[in-house]
């Protein structure tokens, strides 16, 4: 009885050695399996704020680009009209040097006639 007593306690004993290595290992795949949700979790996670602070900054971006072209748009609108504006400017002034070359022209001729009249 002795015998069987220790064959028993033995077998008993391995029994739970390997019933406990086996709860083991399958509570260590289970907390790797949930360190890997927590951690691709945590990366998801992540993701999504730098995604939400990218897609902010570009609609902050659209906007200032949306602010440049307008500025831009009124810029050009005054410069042209600006430009408009020198065309005429240019357009009196060349009138109004024709205008005093032909009243040179009469002047010289006046000057000639004076002189050719002065002389003889």
């Amino acid at each position: 009885m002795n015998n069987e007593a220790i064959i028993v306690a033995v077998i008993t004993g391995l029994l739970t050695y390997f019933g406990t290595k086996k709860q083991t290992e399958y509570q260590l795949k289970g907390k790797e399996v949930e360190a890997d949700a927590n951690t691709e979790g945590m990366y998801v996670q992540n993701m999504s704020m730098i995604l939400a602070e990218y897609k902010e900054q570009v609609s902050g971006f659209r906007e200032e680009l949306r602010v440049v072209k307008a500025e831009f748009s009124d810029f050009r609108r005054e410069h042209y009209k600006k430009i408009e504006e020198y065309k005429i400017y240019v357009e009196e002034l060349e009138e109004e040097i024709d205008a005093l070359k032909d009243e040179r022209n009469d002047l010289k001729l006046e000057l000639s006639y004076l002189k050719g009249e002065n002389d003889g």
